[in-house]
């Protein structure tokens, strides 16, 4: 996940260094597979800049890779944040997001802000009790969002990620 997270070019200067001197200069100096992975996950996409379309490579990933390890994130997080909180008969849906400046400001003003590191992992959160359920928006590296919903399971929808 961190050589995914760490990959897109608007990450911020602690995802350089994370990229350059972790990913680069050290996981895939010791392996060999994962660089070959990696490589193989790239697509050339059409992005949109000012207006403007251009071809570049993005990097991708596999929701079932991807899912379970955001969702163990939010699983601690509701440890640390919400020790009562019983997650266990709960279900968990991801789905990455693009927020605009304008959604970052309705988080900010809404909803619990936690961070972690500097430009590393910044998250804001709610939860409530009934029913027993709540929402985490994980900022990685100031560029990768994902919505992490989670609710009792015999309420759960599924998302198409198509």
């Amino acid at each position: 996940m961190r050589v995914w997270l760490a990959a897109a070019a608007n990450r911020s200067a602690i995802g350089d260094w994370i990229w350059s001197e972790r990913v680069v200069g050290g996981t895939f100096q010791n392996s060999p597979a994962l660089r070959a992975s990696f490589a193989q996950s790239a697509v050339r996409v059409l992005v949109e800049r000012n207006g403007i379309q251009f071809p570049a490579t993005a990097i991708t990933i596999r929701p079932e890779r991807a899912d379970p390890y955001l969702v163990r994130i939010v699983k601690g997080l509701l440890t640390d944040f919400y020790p009562e909180f019983d997650y266990s008969a709960q279900s968990f849906e991801v789905d990455q997001i693009t927020p605009t400046a304008d959604n970052l400001r309705e988080l900010e003003s809404k909803f619990a802000y936690g961070e972690r590191g500097q430009g590393v992992f910044r998250f804001y959160h709610g939860v409530v009790s009934d029913p027993p359920m709540g929402f985490w928006f994980l900022i990685f590296y100031d560029w990768a969002c994902f919505l992490v919903l989670h609710q009792p399971a015999e309420g759960v929808r599924l998302v198409d990620r198509g």
